[in-house]
C-alpha cells in the first residue's frame, strides 16, 4: 500500500537571538497511510509542533523530501498543499470573530466548491454552498447556532467552529494541533465522538498533551523528542516502552 503521506529525514532549524539557531527538527523519517489517526506525543519543545507546520507548508525544511499522495511537495507553499487536502487547525483558534457561524463555514464552503468546479462530474452531483455548510454545522453540533456571531460563542464551540470550517472543505489530511486544550470533561467527550464520526473518510493527526485522549483514538502513535523521532507503535505498544516513560517522566 503506497503511503498517503511520506516523510525522508526530514529536518529544519529555528532561529534563536541567543543561539543563532538550534535544531528543531531532525532527520525524520515518517509515514501515514490513507485512513489512519495518528497520535503524535512528546514533551514541552520535542518538535511536534514545528513538525507538521513543516508538513502544512508553514515552515520551510532546510532537507529532507515530502511526499503527499505519490506527489512530492517538498517545495511547495502552504496554500498549494492546502489545495491538495492538506487541513491544519492551530493551538490558538483560527475563527473569524465578527462573522456569524454560517458565514465563517461558508468561507470553506467556497473553496471546496470552486475546486469542484474544475471537476468532471456534474452540476447535479455537486453539492451546494447551503447544503456544505449545514452538513458541517450538523456533524459538529452547531446547528442551532448558525445566526451566531462566532465571538458569542464558549471557547469549545469555537474550537468545533474552526474544525466545521475545515471540514467545509473537504480535507484528505487533517492535522489538528492541541485540540482539547481549553476544553472540559464533557466537551472532550463531545469532540472524541465527532472525530470517530468523521474518521470513516478522513486521515487525522492528532497532536495533545492529553494522552488518554490519543490513546483512546489513535491507531498508532508516533512518539517525539529532542527533534526526533523516540518511538512509535500502537497505543498499547507506547505505553509499554520504556524510553517514552524516561522522555515523560526522566530517569
Amino acid at each position: 500500500m503506497v503511503a498517503l503521506v511520506a516523510v525522508s529525514l526530514l529536518s529544519t532549524r529555528k532561529l534563536n537571538r541567543r543561539f543563532g539557531g538550534i535544531v528543531a527538527v531532525k532527520d525524520v523519517d515518517f509515514s501515514l497511510e490513507q485512513g489512519e489517526i495518528r497520535g503524535i506525543i512528546g514533551p514541552n519543545g520535542a518538535g511536534k509542533t514545528t513538525f507538521v507546520n513543516l508538513l502544512s507548508g508553514c515552515f520551510a525544511s532546510d532537507s529532507g523530501q515530502i511526499v503527499f499522495q505519490g506527489v512530492d511537495i517538498t517545495g511547495q507553499p502552504a496554500w498549494k498543499r492546502a489545495r491538495l487536502g492538506i487541513a491544519y487547525t492551530f493551538q490558538i483558534t483560527s475563527i473569524y470573530p465578527g462573522l456569524t457561524v454560517f458565514e465563517n463555514v461558508a468561507i470553506g464552503a467556497q473553496v471546496r466548491i470552486r475546486q469542484s468546479s474544475k471537476s468532471k462530474a456534474s452540476p447535479d452531483e455537486k453539492p451546494g454552498l447551503e447544503e456544505i455548510v449545514d452538513n458541517c454545522l450538523r456533524l459538529t453540533g452547531l446547528d442551532r447556532s448558525r445566526t451566531r456571531l462566532a465571538a458569542e460563542l464558549a471557547y469549545g464551540h469555537q474550537r468545533l467552529l474552526e474544525i466545521a470550517v475545515n471540514l467545509a472543505v473537504d480535507p484528505v489530511l487533517l492535522i489538528l494541533d492541541e485540540p482539547t486544550q481549553g476544553l472540559s470533561v464533557d466537551e472532550i467527550e463531545e469532540f472524541t465522538g465527532l472525530l470517530k464520526c468523521i474518521r470513516s473518510n478522513r486521515t487525522l493527526i492528532l497532536i495533545d498533551h492529553n494522552l488518554p485522549f490519543v490513546m483512546n483514538l489513535a491507531d498508532r502513535v508516533t512518539v517525539m523528542d529532542q527533534g526526533g523521532i523516540l518511538a512509535e507503535n500502537d497505543p498499547k505498544g507506547i505505553q509499554r516502552d520504556v524510553r517514552v516513560k524516561t522522555a515523560y517522566l526522566g530517569e
